[in-house]
């Protein structure tokens, strides 16, 4: 049995079947939204090898670009293990995002598409 967190049949020490990340591939989102009102984004994902059975999403990590700013950087996380998809073709899974502002205006929202952080896809919405 695999412990929690972790995808079975995979073991974190063996290269065969180390867990990898996984980031945002395309975005599909809403221009406007309310306040306290969760504003649902989409966001699909794509791994080397597997079906989307074989991606493990964790948490979605959330961080303001400064005090009182309006642009938030979103990365999922979570993982897929190589060992379990071997063979497999390459499918998107989609996967939701819950954004709630706690008052009116613009917000950027950028969600990490690579290792580095350093490439975004990013979507404003206005919550009225």
């Amino acid at each position: 049995m695999a412990a929690a967190g972790q995808l079975a049949g995979c073991k974190k020490n063996d290269d065969a079947c180390a867990e990898n990340e996984f980031f945002a591939a395309v975005l599909t989102a809403p221009t406007t939204g309310s306040a306290q009102v969760g504003v649902a984004f989409e966001i699909k994902t794509t791994v080397d090898l597997g079906t989307p059975s074989c991606i493990e999403l964790r948490q979605f990590q959330e961080t303001p670009a400064g005090t009182g700013s309006t642009t938030l950087f979103v990365r999922p996380v979570g993982y897929y293990a190589k060992c379990a998809c071997t063979g497999e073709t390459p499918a998107p899974r989609a996967l939701s995002y819950y954004f709630t502002a706690k008052q009116a205006g613009k917000y950027l929202v950028q969600f990490t598409r690579t290792t580095d952080g350093t490439k975004f896809l990013t979507d404003t919405v206005t919550v009225r």
